[in-house]
């Protein structure tokens, strides 16, 4: 299995968490394009979508990750 793009957990956690938060501020947006964009696409498949194409092309791993360990470092202390 080849090694992920990136490594470093909390680069992973960084990232995810731009681009949920991409996905959120332009779901709400009141531009014409997004609302169009938005009205066939659910923002929440995009969530799930967008990371696990990630995932798919090497870019971050699933199963190398300790994501869950730093996120509740991160989140929680």
């Amino acid at each position: 299995m080849e090694k992920p793009l990136i490594t470093n957990d909390a680069v992973v956690l960084g990232l995810l968490m731009l681009i949920l938060a991409a996905i959120f501020i332009t779901s709400s947006s009141k531009k014409s394009g997004w609302q169009k964009f938005y009205r066939f696409v659910p923002s929440v498949l995009l969530c799930y979508f967008i990371p696990s194409l990630f995932n798919t092309f090497g870019i971050i791993s699933g199963d190398e990750s300790n994501l869950y360990f730093v996120s509740s470092r991160y989140l929680l202390t």
